[in-house]
């Protein structure tokens, strides 16, 4: 298969499609481009959690993810003695280390003595509710 193309040869094939059906110079295939993914409320969360802010601790000033900066304050507020503040941290640990059925640590590699006071925790937690 040829086509006569101002006086040229030029063969048809792989890769070599005819002239008159190729795009025009400085034209895309594909004008409107590929459609932007529409973002779900999980990864706009984790995007926030993310970004960095300014903090100040002992009297330095650095930047750090939300993320560390709403753990740091939980978990000041839980040794201020915020009760509820230390209820959350301790329900984040026992979620953590796999008290409460998730996939965290087993129960074995941790003191007899921690998980009787994580257990008594959150029974009490379950009583509450």
């Amino acid at each position: 298969m040829t086509s006569n193309n101002e006086n040229k040869e030029y063969t048809v094939g792989y890769g070599k499609t005819p002239v008159h059906s190729r795009f025009k110079s400085g034209q895309s295939g594909n004008t409107k481009g590929r459609p932007k993914r529409v973002a779900n409320i999980k990864d706009t969360f984790l995007r926030e959690l993310s970004r960095k802010v300014k903090v100040k601790e002992g009297g330095q000033e650095m930047k750090i993810s939300k993320q560390d900066a709403f753990i740091k304050a939980l978990i000041n507020r839980s040794l201020a003695g915020d009760r509820h503040a230390a209820r959350e941290v301790l329900v984040l640990i026992a979620r953590l280390i796999g008290l409460d059925g998730g996939n965290g640590q087993t129960m074995d590699q941790l003191r007899e003595e921690d998980i009787d006071i994580i257990q008594s925790l959150l029974n009490r937690r379950a009583e509450e509710k």
